[in-house]
């Protein structure tokens, strides 16, 4: 991955159906997320392989390279849908061309949790062009998966919220009010929860408070739009573990998961 362009390995297919790929990839370089294809010796270089799977010494050469060792995600094509169907991502060759960029971005989403387009704010809309997996359609999580509670009035954060957090392998509960959230966490076991700090009724700090008057209480992460040294303060003295400062990006809300150890992976039905 260079910037936001993402690079592609192709093995496999014919000379015109690697120049569609390629035409079609150049359309995309004025996006938030391009794709560029790589020349044939470069391969090793690619973020995405594409496969031919009706090739049988592509498919040996993918299955032996040091990239499928290494977890590298791969997009396999072929005519017939029975060959591919085992296969995380794959595409028909009879169509491929009108669908590969859909599915390109669905597994730079889900492989690489790359949403330049979607960060959490109280305004703001989410490109147009990108095709966000819908909350809770799509995205599987493992069976045993965390689970974590989103308290905001917002109906824009909670969905946001629950996007990234989806797309990182967790359950989630919504709240749309600090009550809703205490009655939650009183029912639920959870394994964070994720609170709005300015609400109407009850503020963030006062339900902050109550959550952790519970020795077993989660780690609370404060979501504000405030980021002055007193609200943190306020913040700390509340109990919360993690302050986030909105918009809340893609990648400050990696960090933390990994820090809490709470990112597990997600199965992706892209049909």
């Amino acid at each position: 991955m260079k910037g936001t362009e993402f690079l592609l390995g192709i093995l496999g297919l014919t000379r015109v159906e690697r120049m569609t790929i390629a035409s079609v990839c150049s359309l995309t370089h004025n996006r938030p997320r391009g794709y560029t294809v790589l020349a044939e010796n470069r391969g090793a270089d690619a973020d995405i392989m594409l496969v031919d799977a009706d090739d049988r010494a592509a498919r040996d050469l993918w299955e032996e390279s040091a990239a499928h060792l290494n977890g590298r995600p791969a997009l396999m094509i072929s005519r017939d849908p029975a060959r591919v169907v085992s296969a995380a991502y794959s595409l028909l060759r009879t169509n491929f061309a009108s669908k590969l960029i859909r599915i390109l971005d669905q597994i730079t989403i889900h492989e690489f949790k790359f949403i330049p387009e979607l960060i959490v704010s109280d305004h703001g809309a989410v490109d147009s062009t990108l095709e966000l997996p819908a909350p809770n359609r799509g995205l599987l999580a493992a069976a045993g998966a965390p689970r974590v509670l989103v308290v905001d009035d917002s109906v824009v954060v909670r969905t946001r919220m629950r996007t990234l957090l989806e797309l990182h392998g967790l359950r989630v509960d919504l709240a749309e009010d600090a009550e809703s959230g205490l009655k939650c966490a009183r029912e639920n076991r959870y394994q964070a929860i994720f609170l709005d700090v300015m609400m109407p009724g009850m503020d963030g700090y006062t339900a902050c408070r109550r959550l952790k008057s519970d020795r077993n209480a989660p780690p609370i992460v404060l979501l504000t739009s405030r980021d002055s040294p007193f609200d943190k303060i306020r913040g700390i003295m509340a109990g919360c573990s993690r302050y986030l400062t909105k918009p809340i990006t893609v990648d400050d809300l990696h960090k933390l998961l990994q820090e809490f150890a709470l990112e597990r992976p997600v199965a992706l039905d892209i049909n």
